[in-house]
C-alpha cells in the first residue's frame, strides 16, 4: 500500500506538471501541448497499478487492454514532439504511423473482447500468463508489438533531435537551448526504455510495473519540472527578429505560414524571407548543381537554423529539402534535354549536368515530378517539334 500511496502521489504531481504547463506557460504552443500529453499519458498507467495493488482486480481487468492502447500511443507522441519542436512539420513516420494506428485499434478491438466477452476467471488467467492459451498469447504478442514499436519510435526521435542539436550554430541562445532540452528529454526517455525492455525478460511484469515504472515517471517528472524553472523561456514559443527588408510582394498567401506559427513560434514573415533569399541565391547561383548539397550546408550559407530553414521550405514551397532541389534538377534536366539532339547529351550526362548523383536518382526524380520518364519526355518534344513544323 505504500507504494501505491507513492504512485498515487506521483500521478497528482504529474496532473501538477501538466496544469502549470498549459495554464501558466503558453498552452497554445502545440509542442507544449504535446508535452503535456507525453506527461499525461503515464497517469494513466499509474491509476492501472493503484486499483491493482488495492485489490480492485476487476477494475484492472478494464483498463488492462486501454492502457496498452495508451501505451502505443506514447511513443507516436514523443515522435510528433520531436518533430513540431525542432521545426518540421511531418511528423507522421510513413512505415511507422500506419502500423501504430493498427496496432491501436487491434488492441481497443482486444479490450472489447477481453472485458465483454471473457469470464472474470478468464481474464485473470489471461493477465498471468500462458494458462489460458491462444488468449494469453495474442496479450503477449500485442505487448511486443507495442514494445517494438516504441524502439523504432524512440529511436528516430532520438536520431532526429541528435542530428538537429549537431547543425544549430546558427540558432540563437534561446533557439538552441530549446533544441538541447528536446535532445536531452528525448535521450532521457530512450535511454529509460532500453532499460525497461531488458527488465521485463528478467523479472515479472508486475515487479517492473511496481517499482521501475515509478521510477522512470519520479525521473522524467524531475527533469521536465527542474527544466521548467532553471530555462523558463524554453517553453514558451521563440521571438524571430524580422529582417530588415522583405518585399510586399512575397506575403500574399500567408496560409500554410499561418497553420505553422502557433506550433513553433516562428513568425510567417520570417518565413517569407528565408524562403525569398533562398530562391534568389538557387536561382542565380545554381547551388542545386552541387550533387553534395544539403540542408545544412544551405543554413550554413543563409546563417539560419536548419530546422527553421526546413520549415520555410516546408511551408512556402510545399514540398520537403530533397523535392525542392530536385524541382530546380528537372527543371535545369527538361531545358538540356531540349538541347540534347543539338549537342550529343546522354541521360546520364544529363542526369549528372543538373546536379543529380546518379541516374537513378535521376529517373526516380523526374518521374515523380513529371509522371514521365526522361525518355518518354524526349519522345513529346519530338512529336510537338514534328507538329510545329506540319
Amino acid at each position: 500500500m505504500t507504494l501505491a500511496l507513492f504512485v498515487n502521489i506521483l500521478a497528482v504531481l504529474n496532473l501538477f506538471l501538466v496544469a502549470f504547463i498549459l495554464f501558466v506557460k503558453s498552452g497554445k504552443f502545440l509542442p507544449n501541448r504535446l508535452l503535456s500529453l507525453i506527461l499525461i499519458i503515464p497517469v494513466m498507467y499509474y491509476l492501472r497499478y493503484i486499483f491493482e495493488v488495492s485489490g480492485y482486480f476487476h477494475i484492472e481487468r478494464f483498463l488492462l487492454y486501454p492502457a496498452q492502447a495508451l501505451v502505443a500511443i506514447y511513443a507516436p507522441f514523443v515522435y510528433a514532439y520531436v518533430r513540431i519542436a525542432t521545426g518540421d512539420w511531418r511528423w507522421r513516420h510513413r512505415f511507422l504511423f500506419p502500423i501504430s494506428v493498427l496496432l491501436i485499434i487491434f488492441d481497443i478491438l482486444l479490450s472489447v473482447h477481453f472485458v465483454f466477452f471473457m469470464k472474470p476467471n478468464e481474464q485473470i488467467a489471461c493477465i498471468q500468463g500462458f494458462d489460458n492459451g491462444w488468449k494469453s498469447y495474442v496479450y503477449i504478442i500485442s505487448s511486443a508489438s507495442v514494445a517494438v514499436l516504441q524502439f523504432f519510435y524512440l529511436l528516430d526521435a532520438f536520431l532526429k533531435s541528435k542530428q538537429i542539436v549537431s547543425n544549430c550554430k546558427h540558432a540563437t541562445d534561446q533557439e538552441r537551448r530549446c533544441l538541447f532540452f528536446v535532445y536531452h528529454f528525448t535521450l532521457l526517455l530512450f535511454g529509460l526504455f532500453l532499460i525497461q525492455l531488458p527488465l521485463y525478460l528478467i523479472f515479472n511484469h508486475n515487479i517492473v510495473n511496481g517499482l521501475y515504472v515509478p521510477f522512470k515517471g519520479v525521473l522524467i517528472f524531475c527533469f521536465v519540472f527542474y527544466k521548467m524553472f532553471q530555462e523558463p523561456d524554453i517553453f514558451v514559443p521563440i521571438e524571430d527578429k524580422l529582417p530588415e527588408t522583405i518585399p510586399n510582394s512575397i506575403v500574399k498567401d500567408k496560409k500554410a505560414s499561418d497553420l505553422l506559427n502557433p506550433q513553433v513560434g516562428v513568425s510567417p514573415e520570417v518565413l517569407d524571407a528565408i524562403y525569398l533569399e533562398l530562391q534568389r541565391i538557387m536561382i542565380n547561383e545554381k547551388l542545386f548543381l552541387d550533387s553534395e548539397i544539403s540542408l545544412s550546408s544551405l543554413a550554413d550559407r543563409l546563417k539560419v537554423c536548419t530546422h527553421k530553414l526546413s520549415l520555410s521550405i516546408n511551408a512556402r514551397s510545399g514540398r520537403n529539402f530533397f523535392n525542392y532541389v530536385n524541382s530546380f534538377r528537372i527543371e535545369e534536366a527538361k531545358r538540356l534535354l531540349a538541347e540534347s539532339d543539338k549537342k550529343s547529351f546522354s541521360i546520364e550526362d544529363i542526369a549528372f549536368m543538373s546536379g543529380f548523383n546518379s541516374r537513378a536518382a535521376f529517373y526516380g526524380a523526374f518521374k515523380r515530378q513529371l509522371n514521365q520518364t526522361p525518355t518518354e519526355y524526349i519522345t513529346q518534344l519530338s512529336k510537338n517539334t514534328e507538329t510545329d513544323k506540319i
